[in-house]
């Protein structure tokens, strides 16, 4: 199967998350790829921490990260704009991990080895 440049980029996202968290996500899936001339875009879900649900999303170049929290809400992990074309996404998701972990209980992480 030939995948067109978004869905390329969104694997090789997958495999940088991958990569961050190691054994404290769930398979990554990408969704709602979109590959036009004039609108690129991706999402990529996977629940962290077997405690939340988290969502990285790619459009025309920007990139985010939130949290799940509904239906429709949604809460978002790193502030400010970053292109994907110039972030480094290993720092990013390590910024990522971090605001993640203030939202969960020290408890919780020692428990599952996490943290020491």
């Amino acid at each position: 199967m030939v995948l067109n440049d978004t869905q390329q980029k969104a694997i090789d996202v997958c495999n940088t998350i991958k990569d961050a968290f190691g054994n404290r996500i769930g398979t990554p899936k990408v969704f709602d790829v979109v590959d036009d001339k004039d609108h690129r875009q991706f999402k990529i879900g996977f629940v962290a921490y077997n405690f939340f649900s988290v969502v990285f999303q790619c459009e025309s170049d920007i990139i985010g990260c939130y949290i799940e929290s509904g239906r429709q809400d949604t809460i978002s992990i790193v502030s400010g704009r970053h292109c994907l074309s110039d972030t480094d996404l290993n720092s990013f998701f390590a910024d990522v991990m971090q605001q993640l972990e203030l939202r969960i209980p020290d408890k919780f992480l020692k428990a599952n080895g996490w943290i020491v």
